[in-house]
């Protein structure tokens, strides 16, 4: 069991991934309720924890999860990240068990919107944007004027963009140049890769679903040529547009994060 002296941490995980173990705990001193991620013990983790914590450490914007603390499990060999807790769970989970008001899918998209495009301005690329990666601070999504509902996490495969990295972030929201592989990794334009990634949030947030979700080849193909199917309860022609325009192939007719803000659907 998972055991540190300043936090009171629970016995079982809230979740678990491959490289990592998140647990709920209270700080014994403040009694300030936070998550712990807890990264297993190998090179390849190690690295993006590391990663993590340097750029997490950069950052400061309302709509990303703030790194409150740092140290090392000296018997298990781990390194911990003590990170803010939000008790509205991960977007999975809501468009999993309800229907989003319109006013609703706006105010998330927004703010998911928001902190991209700041991480951008700072030269930071996600990579591994996904309905899972993005927080909400309240279970109460309809206050509408909470402009810290969402809160991006996970920042193990970010980067500058000064860097070039192999790793990918999931297939089902991978740009075609990035799963197509037709281009040099430099010459890469990450920032849409991103844009991209916003674009399947999208679709998820107007339908409960991901755009493309097929199995092997099938789903490379969707992607490949962007062909994705909305319901016909889909009406609104302002947000199809945007998702056109954030689901197009070509990087380079692809909505930027600015682009996406200033995009009539959300003004």
């Amino acid at each position: 069991m998972l055991s540190c002296s300043r936090y009171d941490i629970s016995k079982s995980p809230l979740a678990a991934g491959t490289f990592s173990e998140v647990f709920k705990a209270k700080n014994k001193d403040t009694k300030e309720e936070v998550v712990i991620k807890s990264v297993l013990n190998d090179a390849d983790s190690i690295k993006q924890a590391k990663n993590e914590i340097y750029l997490l450490n950069k950052l400061n914007h309302k709509n990303i999860v703030r790194l409150l603390d740092t140290f090392s499990h000296e018997d298990e060999k781990k390194i911990l990240l003590v990170l803010e807790y939000t008790i509205g769970g991960d977007l999975f989970e809501l468009i999993s068990s309800k229907k989003l008001k319109s006013i609703e899918q706006k105010n998330i998209f927004k703010q998911l919107a928001e902190a991209v495009h700041y991480l951008h301005s700072s030269q930071i690329v996600h990579r591994d944007l996904k309905v899972e990666n993005v927080l909400l601070s309240r279970k109460d999504i309809e206050s509408h004027d909470a402009e810290d509902l969402v809160k991006v996490c996970d920042f193990g495969l970010a980067q500058e963009i000064n860097e070039v990295n192999p790793r990918r972030g999931s297939v089902e929201y991978l740009a075609p140049e990035l799963l197509l592989q037709k281009e040099d990794p430099s010459e890469l334009d990450l920032y849409k890769t991103d844009t991209w990634a916003l674009g399947v949030i999208l679709f998820a947030l107007l339908t409960g679903e991901l755009p493309f979700n097929g199995s092997g080849n099938k789903m490379f193909l969707q992607i490949a040529l962007g062909k994705y199917q909305l319901p016909e309860s889909v009406v609104d022609e302002d947000v199809k547009d945007l998702l056109k325009k954030l689901l197009n192939t070509n990087p380079r007719e692809r909505l930027s994060c600015h682009q996406i803000l200033s995009h009539k659907w959300l003004n």
